[in-house]
């Protein structure tokens, strides 16, 4: 944090009145997770208590919390709204700060909008790119929920005049800019680390998980050598992974200052930053850097210069000359997001997901489209004979339609049947070679008339959970018409069975379940009984 100036910015941005105020920040992230955000907010905590507020600090350490999919370092708060209104009310805040959108965010929001009570967030992190990069769910929808989020503040708080530009493109209001600084009198060129490793020595530093893109570092072709400092959930993979580069784990305080002061060249492949505090602490100890076209970090290279009167090169001689512009990673240092064909799909595909659970939610079942995860799943247990063919009902933007045809099913094979026409113009232009039937579901059986293959496996991708049972019936009723020896797949975000087998006349088993879709989902297969 800039100490300089920080402070007495909140002050004014809350409007706290006189001092001594009371400050309370609800937030997800905080101690014991490393990371930007709870280093951030631990240093505005102190400042503010300097100036004489009083200041308070509500995390997950205070409830009951469960591991977050896909990332166990992260715990999550389990029902904590009653616990956490009790804090709020006996505290009395003067102002209320909500830092991050997760369990307790949500809470905290509640308790202030029903109470008509204002409040102040914060946009610390890239929730959308974060979700896309971990289980492969499309970032547009994601944005939509966020300004919801924070447009219901006084203000939201974001690090960088490009940030600002961005999102308010994608309509959030109160923007309020809350830039970034570092302690100099800990982050120095000395002293350092001296490597015992061939120079010269490139440096990652922060979380090692997905979302940090850290694998577009180590697959480069360097001189010298490769560190990573940090821990997080990608860490052992990595290392089994890439023998050749030197793993420290966590560092901290001075030690962290001197692995900065001892590196070359610092690295920082991350797509989802919304700032990069790591830039500014490796400038500072003297680490050579230059990522471009990342929006937090351009602005924190600015920052740095202007305030620090900091000089360096592009590529300092002996130091980041290595760093070719026709490598991956230069090329998305220097081009921008250079996004996989599979996301970048995802990305275009989330729009009209969006639109029409919008328009008709029941249609769609769930906000979320389906993660890979699952798709891979639902294709794993969808087989059938080279002259038999599957039928897919509600494909939606085709999303397990692809998993099946990657999974080895050929095209002429596959017959989808979507109710929306703008959803079956979509499929048509996206999978070539797939007969699409824009039709009702339940009259299957006239849809298929004049296919003459048999069928060989059908997936309900219809959120069979929200209809009455009547509906149920007639749909079960169709399925056991075109298919009744192999039954169906269904799945579904329900913790049990999302249907009953027995007054359907069906015998349920539960073929797979993963924990890696939003919200966590199951695969169902039901057989007609009789």
């Amino acid at each position: 944090m800039g100490t300089d100036d920080s402070s007495s910015y909140w002050t004014r941005l809350l409007q706290v009145g006189p001092l001594p105020a009371r400050i309370l920040i609800v937030s997800d992230a905080w101690l014991p997770q490393v990371n930007g955000v709870v280093r951030t907010l631990q240093t505005i905590a102190g400042e503010l208590r300097d100036m004489g507020h009083t200041v308070e600090v509500v995390g997950p350490d205070r409830f009951p919390t469960l591991p977050c999919p896909t990332y166990p370092d992260i715990r999550l708060s389990v029902l904590p709204g009653r616990r956490l209104n009790r804090i709020i009310e006996t505290f009395q805040p003067d102002a209320l700060h909500i830092a991050t959108e997760g369990p307790l965010g949500l809470c905290a929001r509640t308790w202030a909008r029903k109470r008509g009570c204002a409040f102040t967030t914060a946009f610390h992190t890239r929730f959308p790119e974060y979700v896309n990069a971990r289980v492969g769910v499309p970032v547009g929808w994601l944005y939509a929920w966020l300004r919801d989020f924070h447009n219901s503040g006084q203000g939201m708080m974001v690090a960088t005049a490009s940030l600002r530009a961005e999102l308010t493109g994608r309509g959030f209001r109160n923007i309020r800019d809350w830039s970034r600084g570092v302690d100099l009198a800990l982050f120095t060129p000395a002293p350092a680390i001296a490597w015992d490793l061939p120079r010269p020595v490139f440096a990652y530093v922060g979380r090692v998980a997905v979302e940090k893109n850290i694998r577009a570092f180590l697959d480069l072709d360097l001189p010298g050598s490769k560190v990573v400092v940090g821990g997080g959930p990608q860490l052992a993979a990595l290392r089994r992974g890439y023998p050749g580069v030197h793993f420290t784990g966590p560092k901290f305080g001075a030690e962290l200052a001197a692995a900065y002061a001892g590196s070359d060249v610092f690295v920082f492949p991350s797509l989802t930053d919304t700032f990069g505090l790591v830039l500014l602490e490796a400038l500072a100890c003297g680490a050579a850097g230059r990522p471009e076209r990342l929006p937090g970090a351009c602005r924190a290279l600015q920052l740095a210069r202007l305030r620090r009167g900091l000089s360096f090169p592009p590529r300092a001689p002996g130091r980041a000359r290595s760093l070719k512009r026709s490598s991956p990673l230069s090329q998305q240092l220097h081009v921008g997001k250079n996004a996989p064909a599979g996301t970048a799909r995802a990305i275009a595909n989330a729009g009209l997901f969006f639109r029409r659970w919008l328009s008709n939610p029941l249609q769609m079942g769930s906000v979320v489209p389906s993660s890979q995860a699952l798709c891979r799943r639902v294709a794993k247990h969808a087989q059938c004979a080279p002259d038999e063919i599957v039928v897919e009902l509600g494909a939606g933007t085709g999303v397990i339609s692809r998993a099946l045809l990657e999974h080895g099913l050929a095209p002429r094979q596959l017959v989808l049947v979507e109710i929306v026409p703008e959803m079956s113009d979509h499929l048509r232009d996206a999978l070539p070679g797939v007969q699409v039937i824009t039709g009702d579901a339940r009259a299957l059986p006239d849809l298929l008339e004049g296919n003459g293959a048999k069928v060989g496996a059908v997936i309900c991708g219809v959120p069979l959970v929200l209809l009455p049972f009547a509906e149920q019936q007639r749909f079960v009723a169709a399925f056991r018409a075109v298919a009744p020896e192999c039954g169906f797949l269904h799945y579904s975000y329900c913790a049990t069975s999302p249907i009953s087998p027995r007054r359907l006349g069906l015998e349920a088993r539960r073929l797979a379940w993963t924990p890696l879709n939003f919200p966590p989902a199951s695969v169902w297969h039901y057989r007609h009984v009789g």
